[in-house]
């Protein structure tokens, strides 16, 4: 994602996820924005994204950026009757990338500290 080429860049590598996830809780929207841009000083590709798509009575904002100094929430979804706000990375990379089988029923279980926090 940080080398120059086609499909290269926050918008495919990353992009691409939330822009699918969107899609399927939401569905196909009316219209998209977006900018998207490299905003570190030697970046050879897109290092930030600011994708809104337009629902009728909705806009789903699907935002990333590399120069961010503190982590905030990973997902904020606010409606008529409440909001949902999540932290924390998923977990199931690292442990991929340690070995671990996709298996069992505590398989991509966030550990208590990232729980979601639904307020109604």
């Amino acid at each position: 994602r940080e080398q120059k080429g086609p499909g290269s860049g926050a918008l495919y590598d990353l992009g691409s996820h939330l822009i699918d996830q969107a899609l399927h809780l939401f569905g196909m929207p009316n219209s998209v924005t977006a900018q998207v841009t490299a905003q570190r000083a030697n970046a050879e590709t897109d290092d930030y994204f600011h994708v809104v798509l337009h629902y009728d009575q909705r806009q789903v904002i699907l935002h990333s950026g590399s120069i961010v100094p503190a982590n905030g929430p990973r997902y904020q979804i606010h409606g008529s009757k409440g909001s949902f706000i999540k932290y924390g990375i998923d977990g199931q990379e690292d442990a991929l990338r340690a070995g671990q089988k996709p298996e069992g029923d505590e398989w991509g279980a966030d550990q208590p500290e990232y729980y979601g926090e639904l307020a109604t």
